[in-house]
């Protein structure tokens, strides 16, 4: 008997919903160890059968069609895994124009200002990122009440010091973007933007690499950064909001204490012994 032809799956249908609505879909679809093609498809069944959706399990009409939505801004045409959709939802808030690619002015307006990240408003997430970057290194320098009035009296700081700030988080900001842009086309994909910890871990193994053979040695995995003695000043926005400071000096690792540490580390990464840490060794390390 012959089989009857199996139609492809090409098209898409894109619906506007609401976050909330795509949340509750892919929490249920879950729930019901389905999937949310599968869902979306039997829905557009019964309703060309029926002329009318029928309530199917803890599914509704509303979430089914925030499936499509979701379905159609990744472009998938078959089953995604649960690691395939990590970071949708953070995508979808940057992505406003829905075109599956996020800018720069995206992105940017999506981090904001360093004086909204540090406000109450910001909530926890965008303060702790806020906090790590501008100020946490330099703990040692800062007034014990600052952070304290850049968040509840941000009028209590002289505006020499905000534009300061703002300008430091502005190139965190393109250093976080660039980091992202993994095909340096200035724009992030969500593939990008998914994989971005992996991006950044080749881009540190590139770096370490010095002699680009594709494999790390021992002597390679100490950064060349702590191996050479280096002054570091503090930043523009440590010195005008808090006033010129000393420079901190790198002291140079004694050797002994250098090789001991790169054979602790060798021991770390070298996963089959050989000697070499491939970067395949690297990232399942770190994994």
């Amino acid at each position: 008997m012959a089989r009857k032809p199996r139609v492809k799956k090409s098209e898409a249908v894109e619906v506007r919903v609401s976050y909330d609505e795509k949340q509750a879909f892919m929490k249920a679809v879950d729930h019901e160890n389905t999937t949310a093609s599968a869902v979306v498809r039997e829905a557009m069944h019964l309703f060309i059968a029926n002329g009318k959706l029928r309530r199917r399990n803890i599914m509704v009409s509303t979430t089914l069609a925030a499936t499509a939505a979701g379905m159609v801004f990744l472009g998938l045409v078959g089953e995604s895994s649960g690691d395939d959709m990590a970071g949708l939802a953070e995508f979808n808030r940057i992505d406003t124009n829905v075109d599956r690619d996020l800018s720069d002015t995206e992105f940017r307006s999506y981090m904001n200002t360093a004086r909204y990240a540090l406000s109450p408003e910001s909530g926890p997430a965008a303060f702790g990122t806020a906090i790590g970057v501008l100020f946490a290194p330099y703990g040692d320098v800062m007034p014990e009440d600052f952070i304290s009035t850049a968040r509840n009296d941000p009028d209590g700081l002289v505006t020499t010091c905000w534009n300061s700030i703002e300008a430091s988080w502005s190139d965190h900001i393109v250093r976080r973007f660039t980091e992202m842009d993994a095909d340096v086309d200035n724009s992030v994909s969500f593939t990008e933007f998914r994989d971005r910890e992996v991006t950044q871990r080749r881009r540190t193994f590139d770096r370490l690499d010095r002699n680009a053979d594709g494999t790390l040695d021992q002597a390679e995995m100490i950064p060349i950064d702590d191996i050479e003695a280096a002054v570091h000043h503090y930043p523009s926005h440590i010195t005008v909001c808090f006033g010129e400071q000393p420079v901190s000096q790198h002291v140079v690792m004694d050797p002994s204490r250098r090789e001991q540490a790169a054979e602790t580390m060798m021991r770390f990464y070298d996963l089959d012994r050989n000697g070499q840490v491939s970067w395949d060794e690297y990232r399942a390390a770190l994994d």
